[in-house]
């Protein structure tokens, strides 16, 4: 008997691993799942594709270059996105800050349309890969290089942001650690060791800004999380709305505070007179 149960407790552990690997990376697994359909003019192309698709050593993501700026270096965002999502499906969304006078960058996940398979490492890997190739880039400033991250992009962002050093950082709809949101299953936390992006230890050591961006009503990663990210950072600053954890993303008053961060960054420059202009 004694066999029988330790038998079923190993099939237990077994499956709740391999169901929340599929949740914290669920894009990688259900390829056909689409965050939202997207309009024929959502659907737009990158200016340049950094790295292979194909290859699992290589980093991939797209790049848009700043418009309605001075040639040269320019501050560069890079957004890391969430779950359910890939990178052609969230590119629209950046444009204003194409627009204001910033470069995106959009890397690419492991097993997110590309070659590869996602775990914590490997995806921080390719991160840190991309960041180095994206600073060697004569249109992006070094010095100037924000991150975005949501959800699941915001453990990324920080796990990369610990050791790439970005100038700031925007966690949005961000949590404390997977093993906060899925502990209620009785999962050893040590069983987490491919997804547990744990970003309490990057928010307690940074000392660089970060600015935690939340809904309040959002019940994938409860405020009480963004909270807490705040209160362990030195240098950070908590702006809650009344909006769910989907909602966040298509949300004009989010990115209009996006946009409100970034021109505060950089008071001197282009990006930042345009904005103030706009909303004068």
């Amino acid at each position: 008997m004694w066999i029988i149960l330790g038998l079923l407790v190993v099939a237990y552990y077994l499956f709740a691993i391999i169901r929340i690997h599929q949740k914290v990376f669920d894009r990688a697994y259900f390829g056909t799942h689409i965050m939202m359909p997207l309009e024929e003019h959502q659907r737009i192309q990158p200016d340049l594709c950094i790295g292979s698709k194909d290859n699992p050593q290589d980093p991939f993501g797209w790049f848009f270059r700043a418009k309605n700026s001075p040639p040269g270096p320019n501050p560069t965002l890079v957004y890391f996105h969430g779950n359910r999502a890939r990178i052609e499906e969230i590119a629209h969304r950046l444009s204003h800050a194409c627009e204001m006078g910033f470069n995106i960058a959009l890397p690419e996940y492991p097993g997110f349309g590309i070659a590869g398979f996602p775990t914590k490492e490997r995806i921080v890997k390719k991160m840190l890969s991309f960041d180095r190739t994206l600073r060697k880039m004569p249109e992006v400033d070094q010095t100037k290089i924000v991150y975005m991250g949501r959800s699941l992009g915001g453990g990324v962002a920080c796990a990369t942001a610990a050791q790439s050093k970005p100038c700031a950082l925007i966690a949005e709809s961000t949590f404390t650690s997977i093993f906060d949101i899925v502990k209620k299953n009785l999962i050893p936390r040590f069983l987490l060791f491919t997804t547990d992006f744990d970003n309490t230890h990057f928010f307690k050591s940074t000392s660089i800004p970060c600015y935690i961006l939340h809904g309040e009503t959002d019940k994938t990663s409860p405020l009480w999380m963004a909270q807490k990210n705040h209160s362990l950072c030195k240098n950070s600053s908590l702006s809650s709305f009344d909006l769910d954890h989907a909602e966040m993303i298509r949300s004009p008053v989010m990115w209009e505070k996006v946009q409100q961060i970034l021109a505060d960054l950089f008071p001197n420059a282009t990006v930042a007179r345009r904005h103030n202009e706009k909303n004068a």
